[in-house]
Formats: C-alpha cells, structure tokens, sequence
C-alpha cells in the first residue's frame, strides 16, 4: 500500500517552475504591493487637498469683500456672506438670515426686469440695481449673478455677488447736476450777450451815421481828421460788437438759416466788389473766378454765404501787403441732396504756421495772441465761419505755409432750382464763336481766368503782359488772323491800359481792333 504525500501537486508544480518562475512570481506580486501603495498614497493626497479646498471654500466666502448671496426665485434670502449683510444694511451674516430678511428690492418693476432678463440669459455681468438697506435708505449695487437650476427642495436659485456702488452713483449725479448747471449758465451768459449786444448796436449806429453827415459838411483839415478817426474807431467797434452778438446767438442755439432762391453769382460778384476800395487801397489785386459749371440761381441761406466769405475776404486783405487774393468758386459734387460747392479764398500774404492751423477755428483764439501784434479783431470770425459752415452742410480748412499766404477752403450745400417745364433757355442774339481775342494783363491769374471764360464762349484768346502787345497786334495782320477785340487791364506794372491804347491808336500800321 503506497500514500501519497499531502501536496504532492504543488511540489511537482514549484519543481515545474523552477527557479526562474518563483523569481517571476516574486516580482509580480512585489509590483503589485508597490502600485497599492502608491495609488494609496495619491489617494490620500487627494482626498486631504479636497477635504482643505472644502474648508477654505467657506472661509473665502464669508471673508470676501464682495457681497455674496444665495436667494429663492421669490426673493428669500438662501445663505449669504458678511460683506452682503453690510450691504445691506444689517451687522453680520447670522442677523440678516435670523431676520428671514427678503432681498430688498426697490420696486416690483425692478424684481420682474432682473428675473426676466436672469430667466432669458442665464446669468448677468456688471448688472446695476437700485435696492433699500434695512433702514429704507437707497442702495446701488453692481451684481454678477447665475440661475442656479434643482438646488434646493424650493426650486431655483440665484447666485451671485454685488458690490456697493452708492459712491459712485452719487458722484455721477452730482456730476451731471453740476453738468446742467453750467449749461444752464452759459445759455443765460449767450442771452444776455446776444440781447446786450443788440441794444448796443442801435447808439453805434447813429454814432456812425452821424459821424458820416458830418464828414459831408465844411470842415478844416483837423476836424475831418478828427471825425474819420471817430468813424474808423466806431466801425471797428461795430465788428466786434457784431461777431459777439453772432457768437452768443449760436452758443445759445438761436442760429438758424433761411433758405431761398437767389442768383449765387451776382451774389458772389457784389461781395468781391464791396473789397475793390480796400483792396485797392493796399495795390492788391482782387480777383473772383467763378467756374463755368457754377448754376446761376440756386436755394440756400445768402446772408450766411455772405456772413462767412465777407469775413474770409476781409482777413485776406488785412493780412496780406502785397500780390493778391483771389475767391474761386466752382461745383465740388452733385448729389441726391443737392449740389455742393467748393470755396476757396486765396492770398499771398504772411501765412500761417503750421502749429496754429488749428487754434485759429477756436473761439477767441488767433495766430497770434501777443499783447504787441500787429493784426487786431476778436479771434470770433472764423469760430463763426466754421459754425455757419457746419450748418451748411459743409467744412472749413486752411492750407498755409508762414511767409508764403494761404488759402481757407469750405464747402456748402444747396439746392438748384429745377427747370421749368416747356421754359426755353435764352438764345444770344448774336454769337462770339471763332472771334480772335487779345488779353493783355500782367497778372496771371486774371489772364488765366478771362482766357477760360473766353473758350467757355468759343472765342480764340491770346494773351500777354505788357508793351508786347504791340508786337503781337503786329504778328496777327502778317499772319492774315487780326484780332477782332482787344481787352486792356487799366491798371499794370510798367505801362497802363490808357497809355497802351493810345499807341496802338497812333500806330497807322497796326490794325484797330476794338
């Protein structure tokens, strides 16, 4: 009889294995006890940085110095912080929740406008809201808050911080009171200017016409000295007044512009023509060059036209010695609105320096504000030009170079008078086609512009400047092309208009053109 030993298997298996597999065997398990202990220790790192993050949670909560809240869709305070019970009006957290306080609301319309909105988007950044403390003062909020949905066994929540804004909506307040009150100032300060000015000018005129018979009466030299001086003083005096006057109706909104039908180049042509003495007076050369598309008729507000070129031809001529200025006029655009025209009044006198290109447009400002200058005025007229080109539908700017003139630019809109049905335009009773022209003028840009209008006509234009002219009468009979008309500038450099006619008179061989 033969017994077999217990565990016979498992020795045959470990025999089996050999040394090799009980070290494979070891090695394993050896990892396994390894990776246990390290997931063990992870594990606990973990769940220790949980448990510390829960308990900072609260505290950055309650130490925050924003408010923050927990409230019921129906406006029950749920939980808040310290800093929202301040807000609020009440000591700590612990009283306002012991109270069973409801968020105070300052009014159902506001309470319905944060849920609708809240409902609809979610949540709400830097939402401003007007509540009441616990005692029933005023209290601006600034609120970010969330919809919170199945939270509670009451339904929705909301979720969110505020801060106290009072301050600052109290600053702004007064800020706009004081806002009001300024303007409310100024506009009595404008009134009170306008209506002063307007009793003022009625004395100043009767001081200038009076003044004016008198020039016309016998008087001895000293006298009529006396009183010009008078005259120019209370002409100066006037302007001023005037551009006060203008300047406060504008401040104070009473500018308005009345629009009518008017024939835009004889407009033009009487301003250029009220500067002829002054200009003359300085030996400028005053010039208007009106485009040929320019329309005859069209509808706007002459008297502000006049108001803003009047003053721009009258700073060209007082700053500018010597050469000339000349307005031009011609159509920019035309449009659905109207037709715009571009004005440009140029001169060659001292200029202006880059850096006070842009102060001259403000009020009271001019190039140069100097106790000792040399120019006077109010600094007003071009404040005013640049208003009235506003209201125009227009712009105003400058091109200068200091020393080298300059030329102001603005634009306006108006309106053209639209043809009458079946009218016919004018027919010319006689026509100027082919007619052989001689200019002489020793400015070039009238020569410029007389032979423009000339070709606008049909005509064949020459030009020239001076003595030549005679040589030039002379040329055209050689070539079997005389000139027909002969147009002389009375006044130039070096030989007169009178003076050059009589001698193409008493010339038997050259032809006498008229």
């Amino acid at each position: 009889m033969s017994v077999t030993p217990p565990n016979l298997s498992y020795a045959v298996t470990i025999s089996a294995l050999g040394t090799a597999g009980i070290t494979m065997v070891t090695l394993i398990v050896l990892g396994l006890a390894i990776v246990t202990s390290l997931f063990d220790r992870q594990y606990s790192a973990q769940a220790s940085q949980l448990a510390s993050t829960e308990q900072r949670y609260p505290l950055l909560f309650e130490r925050s110095l924003a408010g923050g809240y927990r409230i019921t869709m129906a406006g029950r305070i749920f939980d808040c912080n310290d800093a929202c019970a301040r807000i609020v009006g009440y000591a700590s957290r612990n009283e306002l929740l012991s109270n069973a306080v409801s968020y105070s609301y300052s009014s159902s319309d506001d309470l319905s406008q944060f849920l609708s909105r809240l409902g609809a988007e979610k949540s709400l950044t830097n939402f401003e809201r007007h509540l009441h403390r616990r005692d029933g003062r005023p209290v601006w909020v600034l609120e970010n808050a969330n919809l919170i949905s199945g939270v509670a066994s009451s339904g929705d929540l909301i979720e969110g911080t505020m801060f106290d804004i009072t301050e600052r909506k109290q600053a702004e307040a007064d800020l706009q009171r004081a806002k009001e009150a300024a303007e409310a100032a100024s506009l009595a300060k404008s009134e009170f200017l306008a209506n002063m000015s307007h009793e003022i000018r009625t004395p100043m005129n009767g001081i200038i016409g009076m003044t004016e018979l008198a020039l016309e009466t016998e008087l001895t030299t000293e006298q009529h000295e006396y009183l010009s001086m008078v005259k120019t003083s209370a002409d100066s005096l006037l302007t001023v007044i005037n551009d006060i006057r203008e300047f406060s109706k504008i401040e104070a909104g009473k500018l308005d512009l009345d629009t009518t039908s008017f024939s835009l180049r004889d407009h033009l042509e009487e301003m250029a023509r009220s500067f002829a003495v002054a200009a003359a007076t300085k030996g400028l050369e005053l010039v208007c060059d009106i485009r040929p598309d320019v329309p005859g008729d069209v509808v706007g507000d002459p008297n502000r036209l006049r108001q803003v070129i009047v003053n721009l031809l009258g700073n060209a001529i007082k700053f500018t010695d010597r050469g000339e200025v000349v307005l031009h006029v011609e159509t920019q655009e035309k449009t659905s609105q109207g037709l715009s025209l571009h004005f440009a009044i140029q001169d060659s006198g001292i200029g202006i320096s880059n850096d006070k290109q842009k102060l001259i447009f403000e009020a009271f400002a001019q190039a140069d504000s100097s106790s000792r200058r040399k120019y006077g005025g109010t600094g007003l007229g071009l404040t005013i030009s640049s208003r009235l080109v506003e209201m125009m539908g227009g712009r105003i700017w400058v091109e200068s170079e200091q020393g080298h003139g300059s030329t102001f630019h603005f634009t306006a809109l108006f309106q053209v008078l639209p043809k009458a049905a079946g009218r016919k335009e004018r027919e010319s009773p006689f026509t100027l086609e082919g007619i052989h022209v001689l200019v002489v003028d020793d400015n070039p840009t009238n020569r410029r512009i007389l032979e423009r209008t000339l070709s606008q006509w049909g005509m064949r234009s020459n030009l020239d400047s001076g003595w030549t002219a005679l040589a030039a009468l002379k040329r055209a009979k050689e070539q079997n092309d005389p000139f027909s008309l002969l147009l002389l500038d009375a006044q130039m450099s070096g030989i007169d208009g009178f003076t050059l006619a009589a001698k193409i008179q008493q010339n038997r061989d050259l032809p006498s053109p008229r």
